[in-house]
């Protein structure tokens, strides 16, 4: 039996979808998601989610993030500090920042477990990726999301398949994002549409927190359980 390929175009047409996400400079992101979880009694369940993103490219994002079962957190950064605010408990934490959104996202992540929507993709660079990991790469030819013309792409990696929706022509943006979880047995699935605005109008307090009457300030936890409290 053959062996799957790694088809070098597939490479190609992610590191310029890369390039040209870093390219941009101010954008808004509508992310809607379905995520499988398993149920206490081995039933399969799709959570759903949205996200609203506003970039201002080096220094400014804010984040609006919602799931269906009512959970809202609001995320704000301005270059210098990254606030999260819950609007139902009226808690919020503030912590130092980086410069820049691509250093503060990875801060979040790594540092307190706070994951943006699809904030992969922006970090996607073959340079920088352990090709050894990937088992395959395959075009799997044209479609259209969301009315517009894609590329399709699947990927097969260690325990995960991904499939990546690439709009055709001059804007490679990223218009669906499908992940499967293949080192478990009830194989769940992640995924994403993606709707861009490369053209959005903020306002000027849009990235900079201020806390409402009656919120509260708390000290943020870390991944490894130790207590943040140097934004307090």
């Amino acid at each position: 039996m053959a062996q799957p390929a790694v088809d070098p175009g597939v490479l190609q047409a992610l590191d310029r979808m890369a390039d040209y996400l870093r390219g941009l400079k101010n954008f808004e992101l509508r992310v809607s998601t379905v995520t499988d979880e398993m149920l206490d009694h081995d039933q399969m369940a799709q959570i759903g989610r949205w996200a609203t993103l506003k970039v201002r490219r080096p220094g400014a994002m804010r984040a609006d993030m919602r799931d269906d079962r009512g959970d809202r957190k609001l995320l704000y950064y301005n270059g210098k500090t990254a606030s999260l605010y819950d609007p139902g408990t009226r808690y919020y934490a503030t912590v130092a920042a980086p410069s820049t959104i691509d250093e503060t996202v990875q801060l979040l992540g790594q540092h307190y477990g706070i994951q943006l929507p699809v904030a992969d993709l922006f970090y996607w660079d073959s340079n920088r990726v352990d090709l050894r990991g990937i088992k395959s790469a395959d075009f799997l030819g044209y479609a259209e999301v969301d009315g517009r013309p894609t590329n399709h792409f699947a990927l097969r990696q260690e325990g995960v398949d991904w499939q990546i929706w690439v709009e055709r022509g001059a804007t490679p943006l990223p218009r669906k994002l499908v992940i499967t979880t293949t080192m478990d047995a009830a194989t769940p699935q992640h995924a994403a549409l993606l709707h861009w605005n490369l053209s959005p109008r903020f306002a000027a307090g849009d990235f900079s927190f201020k806390p409402p009457p009656g919120a509260h300030q708390i000290a943020i936890q870390t991944v490894d359980g130790t207590v943040d409290s140097a934004g307090q």
